[in-house]
């Protein structure tokens, strides 16, 4: 069972041995990292901010990538941001987390292999 099926059926037992096995990919850098229940409150978060319609026009409320999260942060845009705790190689996100405290954008890792299943 995946991490996906355990948050839709309330699985709590499921979930935390999910999450467990996605925590030895994790890197160490990753902190602060999302504990279960955090990152369960964070995958509905992701799932009711897909992008919407409205007026005729697309209204972008998630943003997926560094180079677009990093475009958001010069234009003061203000968020959360989510970041991939598995990332391989790290030195692709390594300055966003400086980025966000130069302009107090809180930040958290989750366990990336969760995130893209979220946004899809």
């Amino acid at each position: 069972m995946n991490l996906d099926t355990a948050i839709k059926c309330g699985l709590e037992d499921e979930l935390d041995h999910e999450y467990e096995k996605l925590l030895k990919r994790v890197s160490v850098i990753a902190s602060p990292l999302a504990d279960c229940r955090l990152t369960k409150r964070i995958g509905k978060f992701l799932k009711k901010c897909t992008p919407k319609i409205s007026v005729g026009r697309d209204v972008k409320t998630v943003y997926r990538g560094s180079k677009a999260v990093t475009r958001c942060m010069k234009k003061n845009l203000k968020g959360v941001v989510i970041l991939g705790g598995d990332t391989f190689p790290i030195d692709l996100i390594s300055h966003i987390p400086v980025c966000c405290e130069d302009r107090q954008v809180p930040y958290c890792y989750v366990p990336s292999g969760i995130v893209n299943r979220w946004l899809t």
